[in-house]
Order: C-alpha cells, then structure tokens, then sequence
C-alpha cells in the first residue's frame, strides 16, 4: 500500500528554445538546472518556479548537468570541456583544472567521497577527479571501447556504473576504478542506468525498447521491463526505493513500483517528443522530466492519502495528507490503541486489533503480558496452570496508558 503514489503534472516549463538534453534536481532541493540543445543552462527556482539564472555555453550543448552534494557547485559536460558554475553567482569558478580531451558525461560522488567527481570521455576512459587547490585528476582507467554513454554513482559511495557505444556496462569500485562486474547487455548499446538507494541493484535503459535491472549482489541479470515504444533514454529510482521511472520514445513517462515485485504501475503523458532526462526532488515527491520537445514538466508523484490507502484518490494535487473524498467525507484515520503505529478507519480498527502485534493480554495464572496472537498457545504451556481448568483461567487486555480490568471484567480465553 505504501508503494502507491499519486501522480499528475503540476506546471510545464518551457526550458529550451529546441530540446531539453540534460537536467538535475539540486540536493538541497531550492533550483532545478535543465540543459538545453540552444546552448543555455536554465536555473529554475522550486519555491516559485522563476527563471532565476540563464547560463550561456559556448561550443556545443552540455549533454550532462549535475550539482555536488552541498548545492555549491554545477558541473556540465558536452563533449569536449568540463565546466565548473558556482551556484551561489551562477558564473564559472575560477578554480584551475586539469586538461582533459573529451568529457562526454559527469556525475559528483557521494558525502562520504566529499570533493570528487567522475567523468567519461568519447575514448572510453573514465577519470575520477578530485579538488584540492585545483580540480586534477586522481584515478583514470580505460573503461570501455567506445564513447562513455552514462554514469551513475551508488548512494553508499562505493560503487559506479558506466555504459558505452560500445554495447558494454560496467561496474566499478569508486575510489579505485578497478571492475568489480561487466554486466550482460544483451548485446545492445545502454543509454542510460540508475542505482536503487540500497545500492542493491542496478536499473538501465536499452536502445532495443527495454529497461534492465541487473542483481549487484551477484552480477546477473535479475528481470527486464518491457513496454517501451522505442529506445529508453531516462531512467530513474525514486529516493524511498519505491519507484522507477523511465522515459520513452514517444514522450510517456512508464513507472514501475519494486514494492510490489516490479508491478508496472501507470503511465504519465503529456511530453510530444521523447524523453531525455529524468531527475526526482530529494524529499521524492516532485519528478522532473526533459524532452526533445523543448519542455521539461514537473510531476507530483507524493504520498496517496493515508486514510483510504490510495483508493479514493483523484487526480490533481494533495494540499493535505487526505484525498479529496476523504476530506469530502471527514474521515479520519486514526492509530492504533495498542500503539503498533498502524492507522486505519475506525470501522477498520476492530479488524486490526485481531492481529494486532503490540496487543497484550494478561494471565492470571502466571501474572504475565502474554500476546495477543499467542494466547492459545500460552493456554498449553503456562507454567503457572498447575490443577487449575485451562476454561477457568482469565486473561485481560492491556490496554496502553490504562491500569488491568477488575476480575468480574476481565477478558475470559475461550
């Protein structure tokens, strides 16, 4: 139930004069950058969705965008410079950096590799940078045969994925480069890939209409997602681990749920070209996409009201935890009196209490809470029984914060 979410568009940004190659959400969550094919990186404020930069890039477009994980710095990378923007100026830094022949793709590390980031280059190396007095290069290995196509960095900091022209994905140790698995594809070029947040497994995106989700703890292939019209170009996990989003060729948004065994779940509409980036809010409950159609739209993809379980939602934007009906109805979801944390309706709270597993009863024999699912085998093996009639003992509900029932009401065991 928890895995369900609402969804629905809540405003279209209209991001690039042609198409939209590259976004990303910021960690702190204030901005949205969206790389545009008309040479521009676009800074969008989430508190008001203002147009509160304009960055100008000169060259070729930057097919990648990200910030590092304190929202100080943006990256972007086409293909042949690294570009470093601070975010608290929107200009570029003045921090010297190494030369580099090519940068295809670039993606900052996690807080517990502070300070690096890593690229891939039209060659096939990848570099792992780091930044000290200037941005120089730490670790380089020759990661692929063909141009780096995607990069995804795992939320523990320990491990990276890349993917190239060359039908090739592959799994790398962070702080080393050195190849922990090189995952069957197929034999199709990869386009894109995500980390779930448990760093467990790995999703990405085929050109042969398919997304790959692939089991870290051994390296194999563990399902695949059909359904896609066309090449995947976007893929992404939710934070909470309970969704994945990919984009499609003829603009959809398909959105698959792990909680309920990779169930396909909807579809969300609305882009005319297809899709090319994807990036989720840090809290999970807004979804940014990016299309060749020149629009990237934020998607609300929240909690479903916490009264109905998602049964009565309607589409359109929560302004509280209840879905409209519920509200329409004043219904109200109430906890559990034995204090599991369960909440439900209160014509539901009956059914609840019968396996409840906070619940408590009380022997009179023994003089023991015993649970509430185990009384009758408590009635088999307590201690205390001695030639009493297993009928006449008497066990009461404990009930939170009240004091044991008087015997004359106490709750007979039958």
């Amino acid at each position: 139930e928890s895995s369900k979410k609402v969804a629905c568009c809540l405003r279209v940004v209209q991001s690039s004069t042609y198409g939209v190659t590259a976004c990303a959400w910021s960690p702190d969550g204030s901005v949205v950058a969206v790389a545009g094919t008309d040479r521009h990186i676009r800074i969008w404020c989430t508190a008001s969705w203002e147009l509160v930069a304009e960055l100008e890039i000169l060259g070729s477009p930057s097919r990648s965008v990200c910030f590092d994980t304190r929202s100080s710095i943006l990256a972007s990378a086409d293909e042949k410079k690294l570009l470093m923007w601070s975010c608290a100026t929107w200009s570029e830094t003045t921090t010297p950096m190494d030369p580099v022949d090519s940068v295809c793709v670039v993606h900052f590390t996690p807080v517990s590799a502070a300070a690096q980031l890593i690229t891939g280059a039209l060659d096939g190396q990848l570099h792992l940078w780091v930044h000290g007095a200037r941005w120089s290069v730490g670790k380089s290995c020759d990661g692929h045969a063909g141009a780096v196509t995607a990069l995804a960095v795992a939320q523990s900091g320990e491990l990276v994925a890349s993917a190239a022209s060359d039908q090739t994905l592959r799994v790398w140790a962070l702080r080393t480069l050195e190849l922990v698995y090189s995952l069957a594809t197929q034999g199709c070029n990869i386009l894109c890939c995500a980390f779930s947040p448990d760093s467990m497994s790995l999703a990405a995106g085929a050109f042969v209409s398919r997304v790959l989700v692939f089991d870290l703890s051994g390296g194999t292939q563990a399902r695949q997602l059909d359904g896609q019209d066309g090449p995947v170009r976007a893929v992404a996990f939710s934070p909470d681990g309970s969704m994945v989003v990919a984009g499609a060729e003829n603009g959809a948004l398909r959105v698959w749920s792990p909680w309920l065994g990779w169930k396909y779940v909807r579809s969300l509409r609305g882009h005319q070209g297809r899709i090319t980036c994807l990036s989720f809010s840090p809290d999970g409950w807004g979804l940014l996409s990016g299309s060749a159609d020149g629009s990237s739209r934020h998607w609300y993809v929240g909690p479903p009201c916490k009264t109905c379980r998602g049964r009565g939602v309607v589409k359109g934007l929560l302004s509280t935890s209840l879905c409209k009906p519920c509200r329409a109805t004043g219904a109200v979801a109430l906890p559990c009196k034995y204090g599991c944390g369960h909440q439900s309706l209160a014509s539901d709270m009956e059914a609840h209490a019968q396996s409840c597993p906070s619940r408590r009863v009380h022997c009179d024999a023994c003089k023991r809470l015993v649970p509430f699912l185990e009384r009758f085998d408590h009635r088999k093996q307590c201690p205390a029984l001695g030639e009493v009639q297993v009928g006449d003992i008497l066990l009461s509900v404990e009930e939170e914060g009240q004091k044991r029932k008087p015997a004359g009401l106490l709750e007979i065991l039958k």
